[in-house]
């Protein structure tokens, strides 16, 4: 007697089943392996340095985190900390300039100059490059030490030196002084302004950073808030 065989279900409906189950499950393994994939790379991925400490110039000036006080003079205005005072003001015939510091003896490791038409050439360990635009100036970014990229003998204690066409006295004696000072192309440590009332007069600003946490930003929001009068 010929035995006979009963079929559960139909062959090419089976097949057709696990085509589609197959279809579903790769790409769904896919997608978690490749979640799975993302986490572990972010997971090993370094973390951001959060970079502390001296900041150079960006010609973009955040708000003031600190009050400040307005210094009027008969041919600027200048924005400063509210806790500095002024602390000299020399008038021969070497310089006209006028200096402020803090009033806390603890905190008198940072000032600003700022020298007006009878201006010495300063030795500076950094230049800052700005220009007039109108009555106020714009800057640009402040240059290393100038002993990382000028040649001079160890003996000298100054040196002429360049920056982006500026041409300024590099301090190679106080490598570590922490001058900064500004300069515009065609002159050294003088930049022309010209204000509405007064006229037009040579600037330059020195800023002077001694302690052991250096903030530039004291000078960036000084030179943001400067208006030729």
């Amino acid at each position: 007697m010929r035995q006979k065989y009963i079929y559960d279900h139909n062959p090419k409906k089976h097949l057709f089943k696990k085509s589609i189950v197959f279809l579903i499950i790769i790409p769904i393994s896919l997608v978690v392996f490749g979640l799975i994939g993302l986490l572990i790379y972010k997971l090993t991925l370094p973390k951001p340095i959060n970079i502390a400490g001296p900041t150079t110039k960006s010609g973009s000036v955040s708000a003031n985190s600190y009050a400040v006080q307005t210094i009027i003079e008969p041919d600027f205005t200048i924005s400063i900390p509210a806790s500095w005072h002024q602390t000299s003001l020399i008038d021969n015939s070497s310089q006209y300039s006028i200096t402020w510091m803090d009033k806390n003896s603890q905190l008198d490791t940072r000032w600003l100059t700022v020298f007006i038409d009878n201006i010495p050439e300063v030795p500076i360990n950094n230049l800052l490059p700005i220009k007039a635009n109108g009555n106020k100036i714009s800057y640009g970014q402040m240059s290393n030490d100038c002993s990382s990229f000028t040649n001079y003998n160890h003996d000298q204690s100054s040196t002429a030196a360049s920056y982006q066409g500026i041409s300024f006295i590099c301090n190679t004696t106080d490598i570590i002084d922490g001058i900064v000072g500004t300069g515009s192309i065609g002159t050294i440590n003088k930049t022309s302004i010209t204000g509405p009332l007064e006229g037009t007069h040579n600037y330059f600003f020195e800023y002077t950073e001694h302690s052991g946490e250096p903030n530039y930003s004291y000078l960036d929001n000084a030179l943001f808030s400067f208006r030729a009068r």
